[in-house]
Parts: structure tokens; C-alpha cells; sequence
């Protein structure tokens, strides 16, 4: 498991990008931040190459070959609670502490800068105030920088249940039976303890409504 010190404009832009992005795992009463590629956090992805063996689109042998294949997670094809631990050694995984979210989440940012962005986040909210959207310096670009750094996926193995908040996707469909899988607000899960977005009574999850 691959342990950073320093968040690197790299990383920060790919999640940015939703190249790469922060999901939660619950595992045995255990609470896990973790970075990886958003591709890594579908369960059961195994599902794709049936429908492609199904549907003709390979043979029998290139779908064995997948299967034996390595270079999707490690060869983790179904993601369980079986198998967590061995994925989190994976080396695109990169496991964060509540400090460094917080962190990350205003890396780039002033203090006071981002007590600004609150206030005109919250006057949006309530009163649908103007948010500057032009330029590099635009604080509607600051706003979603800043909410990009927030949790996009929430897999809770002890109860079953997978969210997520990429919802131009449907990975709710790629989960096993008899778990709950919704593309929803996850915010309410969360232990406060572990909210690293919850800074000085300022809820910074408001900047996912925007």
C-alpha cells in the first residue's frame, strides 16, 4: 500500500478529474479512506466481461484470459469482504487518516479562503446569490476543487450496501445479490468522528448541492 506525505498537483488534478477519487469502506466496524482510480471501486466488475462473453463480443479462451489476467485490480475481478485486506496492498491504493483529508481537501487554499467559499456557497444555497464562473480564479472552479476532494463512493461490507455519487454512471448495477445499491447522498452514513469535512461547525458537504 502506497503511503503519500505530500498531495502532488498530480493526484489533485486527477481527482479533479475524476480520474482517480476518495470512496469510503466500512470492513469488520472498520472505517477506511482510501484513493484509487474510479475504475477500482466497482464491486463486481466481472460482470462486464460476462456480458461480453454473452453477448459474443469474446470468446470462451480471451475470457479465461481476463479472468486470469492481473492488470484490472490486481486481479481482483469481484471485490468482497473476503478480499479486501489483500486489495489494500494494492499500489494504486493509497489509505488516508482524517488529518490528511483535511488536508487535501484545502490543499492550494488559505484558511480564510475557504471560510469565504463557505459563505458564498451557503448564500447560494439560501438565496441564490451570483457565484463567480469565469477565469482560473473563478470561485465556482474553487468551489468544485474543493468538492471533488469529498467521498464519491460509499461500500459498506458489514451491512452490504454500495452508494455513489458519479451519476453519470450506473455502478449500482455491478454489485452482488441482495446488497443495496443506489446512485444517492451518502453524507448521513458517516460518522461524525470521521468527517474530516465538518471543520469549525462549517459543513463543507454543502458544496456538493451546488
Amino acid at each position: 500500500m502506497k503511503k503519500i506525505e505530500k498531495f502532488k498537483s498530480e493526484l489533485l488534478d486527477n481527482i479533479f478529474e475524476y480520474i482517480q477519487c476518495i470512496s469510503i469502506f466500512v470492513h469488520k466496524k472498520n472505517i477506511y479512506y482510501l484513493i484509487d482510480y474510479k475504475e477500482n471501486f466497482i464491486l463486481n466488475m466481472k460482470l462486464y466481461l460476462d456480458f461480453d462473453f454473452k453477448n459474443g463480443n469474446i470468446t470462451l479462451e480471451q475470457y479465461q484470459d481476463e479472468m486470469n489476467s492481473c492488470y484490472y485490480r490486481n486481479g481482483i475481478w469481484q471485490l468482497t469482504k473476503d478480499n479486501f485486506e489483500s486489495y489494500l496492498q494494492s499500489d494504486s491504493v493509497i489509505e488516508l487518516k482524517k488529518d490528511e483529508l483535511k488536508e487535501l481537501m484545502f490543499q492550494g487554499f488559505t484558511s480564510a479562503e475557504a471560510v469565504r467559499l463557505y459563505s458564498v456557497v451557503e448564500n447560494k444555497l439560501s438565496y441564490n446569490d451570483p457565484i463567480s464562473d469565469s477565469g482560473q480564479q473563478s470561485d465556482f472552479l474553487k468551489i468544485n476543487q474543493i468538492s471533488s476532494r469529498l467521498p464519491l463512493f460509499y461500500v459498506n461490507f458489514d451491512t452490504e450496501v454500495y452508494l455513489h455519487m458519479d451519476w453519470d454512471r450506473c455502478h449500482e448495477d455491478y454489485v452482488y445479490d441482495g446488497w443495496f445499491s443506489k446512485a444517492m447522498d451518502f453524507g448521513y452514513l458517516i460518522p461524525d468522528e470521521f468527517c474530516y469535512w465538518k471543520i469549525e461547525g462549517r459543513d463543507y458537504w454543502k458544496f456538493i448541492q451546488l
